[in-house]
Protein backbone atom coordinates (compact mmCIF):
# COMPACT_ATOMS: atom_id res chain seq x y z
CA UNK A 1 0.00 0.00 0.00
CA UNK A 2 1.17 3.61 -1.06
CA UNK A 3 -0.76 5.33 1.51
CA UNK A 4 -4.09 5.47 3.17
CA UNK A 5 -6.63 8.25 3.99
CA UNK A 6 -10.01 7.81 6.71
CA UNK A 7 -12.98 9.89 5.94
CA UNK A 8 -15.68 11.01 8.43
CA UNK A 9 -19.69 11.73 8.21
CA UNK A 10 -22.34 12.07 10.30
CA UNK A 11 -25.75 10.20 8.65
CA UNK A 12 -28.61 10.69 11.21
CA UNK A 13 -26.63 11.43 14.11
CA UNK A 14 -24.16 8.14 13.50
CA UNK A 15 -20.71 8.41 12.81
CA UNK A 16 -19.38 6.41 9.16
CA UNK A 17 -16.18 5.88 8.14
CA UNK A 18 -14.41 5.57 4.69
CA UNK A 19 -10.89 4.36 3.79
CA UNK A 20 -9.37 5.13 0.38
CA UNK A 21 -6.05 3.63 -0.10
CA UNK A 22 -4.27 3.77 -3.44
CA UNK A 23 -2.12 -0.06 -3.81
CA UNK A 24 0.22 -1.17 -6.29
CA UNK A 25 -0.09 -4.12 -8.57
CA UNK A 26 2.37 -6.67 -6.23
CA UNK A 27 -0.16 -6.17 -2.78
CA UNK A 28 -1.10 -8.52 -0.98
CA UNK A 29 -4.96 -9.01 0.39
CA UNK A 30 -5.23 -8.10 4.11
CA UNK A 31 -6.37 -11.13 4.91
CA UNK A 32 -3.26 -12.95 4.31
CA UNK A 33 -0.73 -10.15 6.06
CA UNK A 34 1.56 -11.50 8.89
CA UNK A 35 1.41 -8.11 10.19
CA UNK A 36 -0.36 -7.12 13.43
CA UNK A 37 -1.61 -3.83 12.35
CA UNK A 38 -3.78 -5.60 9.61
CA UNK A 39 -5.12 -8.14 12.04
CA UNK A 40 -6.36 -5.41 13.97
CA UNK A 41 -7.74 -3.49 11.23
CA UNK A 42 -9.52 -6.47 10.55
CA UNK A 43 -10.85 -7.60 13.97
CA UNK A 44 -12.07 -3.67 13.87
CA UNK A 45 -13.78 -4.32 10.46
CA UNK A 46 -15.92 -7.24 12.06
CA UNK A 47 -16.66 -5.48 15.05
CA UNK A 48 -17.88 -2.11 13.15
CA UNK A 49 -18.69 -2.73 9.81
CA UNK A 50 -22.53 -3.21 9.01
CA UNK A 51 -22.43 -5.51 5.84
CA UNK A 52 -26.25 -5.42 5.82
CA UNK A 53 -25.85 -2.03 4.36
CA UNK A 54 -25.45 -1.81 0.85
CA UNK A 55 -22.05 0.47 0.06
CA UNK A 56 -21.96 3.89 -0.84
CA UNK A 57 -20.43 4.53 -4.11
CA UNK A 58 -18.04 6.84 -4.87
CA UNK A 59 -16.82 8.78 -7.87
CA UNK A 60 -13.16 10.20 -8.61
CA UNK A 61 -12.87 13.26 -9.44
CA UNK A 62 -9.14 14.85 -8.98
CA UNK A 63 -5.98 13.26 -7.35
CA UNK A 64 -3.47 15.97 -5.86
CA UNK A 65 -0.36 14.51 -5.54
CA UNK A 66 2.54 16.42 -5.86
CA UNK A 67 4.91 15.31 -8.78
CA UNK A 68 7.93 13.71 -6.35
CA UNK A 69 5.36 11.55 -4.69
CA UNK A 70 4.10 10.21 -7.99
CA UNK A 71 7.98 9.90 -8.96
CA UNK A 72 8.18 7.95 -5.85
CA UNK A 73 5.25 6.05 -6.42
CA UNK A 74 6.37 4.74 -9.51
CA UNK A 75 9.69 3.61 -8.22
CA UNK A 76 8.47 1.32 -5.73
CA UNK A 77 6.23 -0.07 -8.21
CA UNK A 78 9.43 -0.36 -10.45
CA UNK A 79 11.11 -1.91 -7.42
CA UNK A 80 8.13 -4.49 -6.30
CA UNK A 81 7.94 -5.73 -9.93
CA UNK A 82 11.80 -6.38 -10.01
CA UNK A 83 11.62 -8.51 -6.68
CA UNK A 84 8.53 -10.32 -8.34
CA UNK A 85 10.18 -11.57 -11.10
Amino acid sequence: MHFESIFQTHIAGRLHLCWFSVQGEAGAHVDSSPFEVDKLHMDFWRECIDSSLPPMQFTHVVSFVPPSIAAAIADRERMLAQGAS
